[in-house]
């Protein structure tokens, strides 16, 4: 038979600072709510190019982008600081200086269609 043994809270480690310190690991701000930035992705660059693209990371305040296809991509390269500007303004803070976008085939997969 065992016993096992329950921990006392100053054991069982913060959900906060947990998520700070996944935060801080992956470059991500840790104190604003970047989350907000993929589920506003339609708000942010439309229905249609939200169906065609996908915020991936922000890593060191850049923005990581895929995009369907060239075309998408040009979009939003063109519209980057346009992007820049609606996002901070989302989250009232300055998350984001500059947006990368990435296509091929790797890229385009990670879509579904809404054809």
């Amino acid at each position: 038979m065992y016993l096992i043994r329950k921990p006392n809270n100053e054991e069982i480690p913060q959900i906060k600072e947990t998520l700070q310190s996944l935060a801080k690991s992956m470059r991500m701000p840790a104190n604003t709510s970047t989350h907000e930035i993929f589920d506003r992705w339609p708000d942010v660059v439309g229905e249609y190019l939200a169906t065609q693209s996908k915020p991936l990371s922000i890593q060191d305040n850049l923005l990581i982008v895929a995009a369907a296809n060239p075309t998408v991509a040009k979009e939003l390269s063109l519209n980057g600081p346009s992007i820049v500007n609606l996002i901070n303004g989302f989250l009232k803070t300055q998350v984001v200086h500059k947006i990368e976008v990435k296509t091929g085939p790797g890229y385009a997969r990670r879509f579904r269609y809404l054809g």
